[in-house]
């Protein structure tokens, strides 16, 4: 007869079917979207601009019992979450528990549990996989950054531009992840995959416990799918190559005789793989072309990108020469080739600390440049070229409030001034002077293509 066979890879202990009923509960509740927050997120997406953001946020997808507002934190749970799903898990297995008490093993739901496990996990690497294959997630440092001193970043901003100085290694480490979720999606190599994931992952998770990044909860939940997935071969595999003992593979397997069946699973997975790696691609790549998420989209004012000593400061009409205590008198000024302003003081800076992965379309959103910085106080600003005015806000959360009016004019191509007043009223004049700097990480970059190192 024609008909979906199991082998029975032998009897489990009554400890073990407790067990599984636990884990099958608990990682169905992790993987499965059942959260209704999730689909009223789904249903607000404008599917007929889907981006990569939207993208990214639907595969990040954690169930969230307790919410955070706002777009940006869908897909990031905490551990109070996970406690919770493990009680109703552990509830849920007590039930189970009572009402099939006869059943000698779980291998048919073992198997479907490491199906969901593998695609889950597989969604889940690739939105990051390809935000590295096409350098995006950690950007080159702007030109604030190349001027801000060491001492004057967060550990985590450090770790990230120590590899946005590198694309080529950005590259490769997306690829590997990509690598892995391939492997992922063919049951045959998914130990292969797994074993990627949970050392590719598992050193992603070592850094945010040891800089301080945000996504910890999220890297554990990734390698808690690994876990899972790796733990089914892991047995023989030591029984045989640490203990060298004769080992004879996993009996069971499920098989569709059916023909209908068997061809309307590979049609199913077929049309899966193309229709997710054709969206990732896809939509990463237009990313990469058009709108680099991380940095502002809009342009800055023109021929005004650079490094600016502060030639001459007033404060309230009152000339402030250069000193070092001054801690109200501008240090330095950078203009971006995009709409952000960095103005560099002795005041310190209540950092943003802001340190999770976000892709956000609206330009004073995108606070990478500003985060995990108190040397500078970093300003989005809107040009009104025809009257030479600027309206300068701060980026920084903590100081909503900071905003300037100032008028602008130029005084030769190196020279900008600048003057108006605050929030508060308080009156400033600045005058500019741009230093064409050398940076020496360019010039790792560009020496080669121009000149010999004895030049």
């Amino acid at each position: 007869m024609n008909q979906a066979i199991e082998i029975k890879d032998g009897n489990w202990s009554r400890n073990e079917r407790i067990f599984f009923r636990f884990i099958f509960i608990y990682f169905c509740l992790q993987a499965v979207p059942l959260d209704w927050k999730y689909y009223s997120h789904i249903a607000a997406i404008p599917w007929s601009h889907f981006t990569y953001r939207d993208l990214f946020y639907i595969s990040r997808y954690t169930p969230q019992i307790f919410s955070k507002p706002g777009y940006g934190s869908w897909g990031m749970n905490g551990l109070a979450d996970w406690v919770v799903l493990a009680g109703i898990s552990a509830a849920g297995a007590l039930i189970w528990s009572h009402y099939d008490p006869k059943r000698v093993s779980y291998n048919g739901l073992y198997y479907l549990l490491r199906i969901i496990l593998r695609y889950r996990l597989a969604v889940g690497i690739l939105a990051y996989g390809f935000i590295k294959l096409f350098p995006m997630q950690q950007p080159y440092p702007s030109v604030s950054l190349l001027n801000t001193t060491y001492g004057g970043l967060s550990d985590w901003k450090i770790a990230s531009l120590s590899y946005g100085v590198v694309p080529s290694l950005e590259v490769y480490l997306g690829a590997v992840e990509i690598l892995a979720a391939i492997l992922l999606l063919n049951r045959k190599s998914t130990f292969i995959g797994a074993a990627i994931v949970i050392g590719f992952t598992g050193n992603v998770f070592l850094s945010n416990l040891g800089y301080g990044g945000g996504d910890t909860v999220y890297c554990l939940y990734l390698l808690s799918f690994a876990a899972v997935l790796i733990f089914y071969d892991l047995p023989p595999l030591i029984n045989l190559i640490s203990l060298g003992r004769p080992t004879a593979p996993h009996a069971y397997r499920f098989s569709f005789d059916q023909y209908d069946a068997g061809k309307a699973r590979l049609i199913l997975k077929a049309g899966f793989i193309i229709t997710t790696f054709v969206l990732y691609a896809s939509l990463s790549l237009n990313m990469y072309l058009n709108d680099p998420y991380q940095y502002p989209e809009t342009k800055g004012l023109a021929d005004a990108t650079g490094f600016y000593n502060v030639n001459e400061f007033h404060l309230n009409n009152q000339l402030r020469p250069y000193s070092l205590t001054d801690s109200l008198r501008w240090q330095n000024v950078v203009l971006e080739k995009w709409n952000t302003i960095s103005i560099a003081t002795l005041q310190p800076v209540n950092p943003d600390l802001s340190n999770s992965e976000e892709i956000f379309t609206n330009d004073k959103l995108r606070n990478y440049e500003s985060s995990g910085s108190i040397d500078r106080r970093f300003y989005t600003y809107q040009a009104d070229t025809l009257h030479h005015a600027l309206h300068l806000s701060n980026k920084n959360p903590a100081y909503k409030n900071d905003s300037w009016n100032l008028d602008y004019w130029r005084d030769g191509i190196d020279r900008l001034i600048l003057s108006g007043v605050d929030q508060g009223g308080d009156s400033v004049r600045a005058i500019l002077d741009r230093v064409h700097k050398i940076y020496l990480l360019n010039e790792s970059v560009d020496i080669p293509k121009k000149r010999s190192v004895f030049q």
